[in-house]
């Protein structure tokens, strides 16, 4: 027989089979589907803001009739696209939770903690940190500036006012309105 001849005995002895529309069905259901009638699936992934994680997406020769063992290729949603988490340190925390929102992310955990650099009101940190790449519709965390920590305030009664002024500074204070009085014991 010449070459010619042998492909198409080759062809010929292998059954047609029409390719089913796989499209919409979940990754597994559609291999299983196309195994059982002897086809090889060849599985990509591509990201979708309309197909849902796992749903297959695209496919090749749905309807055309093609021989056993023929692969058919479909295409996978893997969701959304990922979204890089904006930075928020040192905003203002409704400037920081718009942010959050305009990217397509969800204000997570808002807690406080006392800073001695951040200004009240004023984002600390942020988890994830900023240009993290995660899905649409993710949480990110805040952690808001309550101000520096309360210090305790010296005992300044029965000083001179230089002491006290001295003791006042050095707890990390400002002297407020000095005042006089007669004492009587």
């Amino acid at each position: 027989l010449s070459v010619q001849q042998q492909v198409a005995t080759i062809v010929v002895d292998k059954p047609l089979i029409i390719v089913p529309y796989v499209i919409g069905l979940l990754e597994l259901d559609a291999i299983t589907q196309l195994e059982q009638l002897g086809f090889e699936a060849l599985i990509t992934f591509a990201s979708s803001d309309t197909i849902p994680l796992g749903n297959v997406m695209g496919q090749s020769g749905e309807g055309q009739k093609l021989p056993e063992e023929s692969i058919i290729k479909i295409v996978v949603s893997s969701g959304p696209p990922p979204v890089p988490v904006p930075n928020v340190v040192s905003q203002a925390q409704a400037d920081a939770e718009a942010a959050i929102i305009d990217a397509g992310l969800i204000v997570g955990t808002v807690s406080t903690a006392n800073d001695a650099t951040v200004p009240a009101g004023h984002v600390i940190s942020q988890d994830p940190a900023a240009g993290a790449q995660v899905a649409p519709d993710s949480a990110v965390d805040i952690i808001v500036s309550s101000g520096p920590p309360p210090v305790p305030v010296p005992n300044v009664e029965e000083q001179a006012q230089a002491d006290a002024e001295a003791a006042i500074i050095g707890a990390g204070l400002i002297v407020g309105t000095v005042s006089t009085a007669n004492e009587q014991k």
